[in-house]
């Protein structure tokens, strides 16, 4: 792996050393590209982000190559976050805690789940949460839906709601994305939504059908679609729903 990235680094291939070629997948014509990049690699600076406040902000970062000649840049890398020391900024509701209506509870590698979750117009999910500390938290679902990655005709689209579990007040609500990944044994997590707790209260989080939760098999011009022929397609298998802390503003 090293050797590969480093590869796209050298600027140039040796050609005059005796014997030389460009590399392939022989062993020996690939020594010199490794030795080279090796040292390459060594001196390479560490980035360090002297601005982060990780005592109050869980930060997270991603990686991009930029061509310098023409400027072109790649896809994000997938992002790392720094969720505490012990991972204790994350507060996570497994299927065993959920009170669930719709779908069918079942287990498999990943634990407890609800299959073909999200059918039914009065399905609903509600997991609850009492968080360590003040401040802004991102919620999200875990979730499977089988369908290809390069499409998201049938992706899960639910609404998700917050309430202070003693006023039943409404703290937050947005329609989350749960986004297909590609087989049903693969689970990812939605898209966020962003709630401000205070820290030792419960909450309810709920996970519903809502009018303005469809995805595109909703809409006549995806009839059509392979996964959505017999009707609209809008179901989920649910492993969990964790709250991370984003913003701390305990003092």
């Amino acid at each position: 792996m090293r050797t590969r990235r480093c590869w796209t680094g050298c600027t140039r291939w040796p050609t005059t050393t005796p014997g030389a070629t460009r590399p392939t997948s022989s062993p020996t014509t690939r020594t010199t590209t490794a030795n080279r990049c090796r040292v390459r690699a060594a001196a390479e600076p560490v980035w360090t982000d002297r601005t982060a406040r990780p005592e109050e902000v869980s930060h997270c970062y991603s990686v991009r190559l930029r061509y310098p000649s023409s400027g072109n840049t790649s896809q994000h890398a997938k992002p790392r976050c720094s969720w505490g020391p012990r991972h204790d900024r994350v507060t996570k509701v497994t299927g065993e805690e959920f009170e669930v209506t719709g779908g069918h509870r079942t287990s498999g590698e990943h634990g407890v789940y609800y299959a073909d979750w999200g059918t039914g117009a009065k399905d609903s999910i509600t997991a609850r949460i009492r968080p360590r500390s003040d401040g802004e938290y991102l919620i999200q679902a875990d979730a499977a839906v089988g369908g290809p990655v390069n499409t998201g005709v049938s992706s899960g689209m639910k609404m998700l709601r917050v309430y202070d579990d003693a006023t039943n007040r409404l703290v937050a609500q947005k329609v989350i994305a749960m986004p297909n990944t590609g087989s049903w044994t693969t689970v990812r997590g939605s898209t966020y939504a962003s709630a401000w707790l205070t820290g030792g209260r419960a909450y309810r989080v709920v996970l519903a059908q809502d009018p303005r939760a469809v995805n595109m098999s909703y809409f006549s011009d995806n009839a059509l679609s392979r996964d959505t022929r017999g009707g609209p397609s809008n179901n989920s298998d649910v492993y969990a729903i964790t709250a991370r802390l984003k913003r701390n503003t305990a003092r």
